[in-house]
């Protein structure tokens, strides 16, 4: 069964996921949806079944503060529910950051006349804390194109393993696990303090290949267009652009 946060969308501009439902000031229960624009700005909208005018809050502040706003070519987004929820922006040069999206203390008003004058914007009540970037090979590790091609990068959530997710693109598949998801729990739920014997967030996270379809500099792009996990038996069902 699919649920609404097992659910992202994306576009070589921007995208949107759902994070999970949480109650509204009045007792509704409401669903952040998080929304990315293609310059990096994030974005949340707070709606639930019954809400007549759902409000929009941001940008969210993205921390630490970088110049590049964390790509200004980001093309996906997805959700991932981990305690605190774990945001993945990706952007077309193959790069993946990694953020917890946490709540602010003191919700500051911003404004944002070039998005929409008619805009109404509203104090954000979360803000992005970036853990760790990964950078994924678009080709063959050697091949020279695979330094500067880029190409939009779809998310998908691995709904069986909570730490992994999959990244499929013009150039082939891949599957990023992060290590910090099982550390977040185990901080969570363990009262002593961890961070002497099991130190936070000291591990890096791993993208690997699955299938590359673009293994040559010359060689015609295949594009990776939808995937399918197999359970019985284990597999993986590609739909690539050849058909």
């Amino acid at each position: 069964t699919t649920t609404l946060e097992d659910t992202s969308y994306s576009t070589t501009g921007g995208g949107h996921s759902f994070a999970q439902p949480k109650k509204s000031k009045g007792g509704k229960i409401e669903w952040p949806i998080v929304i990315l624009r293609g310059d990096g700005n994030v974005y949340i909208l707070c709606a639930g079944i019954d809400t007549d005018r759902p409000k929009l809050q941001g940008p969210i502040s993205i921390l630490p503060q970088v110049d590049d706003n964390y790509g200004l070519d980001s093309c996906s987004l997805v959700v991932v529910p981990s305690l605190p929820p774990t945001i993945i922006i990706a952007e077309s040069s193959g790069k993946t950051h990694h953020a917890l999206l946490l709540e602010e203390e003191s919700p500051a008003e911003r404004s944002l006349t070039e998005l929409d004058s008619s805009l109404v914007l509203y104090p954000c009540e979360w803000y992005l804390q970036v853990l760790e970037t990964v950078e994924l090979e678009l080709g063959l590790a050697g091949v020279d194109e695979a330094q500067t091609y880029s190409c939009p990068i779809h998310l998908k959530r691995d709904l069986l393993n909570e730490s992994r997710y999959f990244a499929y693109h013009n150039a082939g598949l891949h599957a990023v696990t992060m290590d910090f998801t099982r550390q977040l729990v185990q901080f969570v739920e363990n009262d002593d303090d961890l961070n002497e014997k099991y130190p936070l967030f000291n591990s890096q996270s791993r993208a690997e290949y699955v299938v590359c379809t673009k293994a040559l500099p010359n060689s015609s792009t295949n594009s990776v267009l939808g995937f399918a996990l197999l359970s019985s038996p284990p597999g993986i069902l590609l739909q690539l652009a050849s058909g």
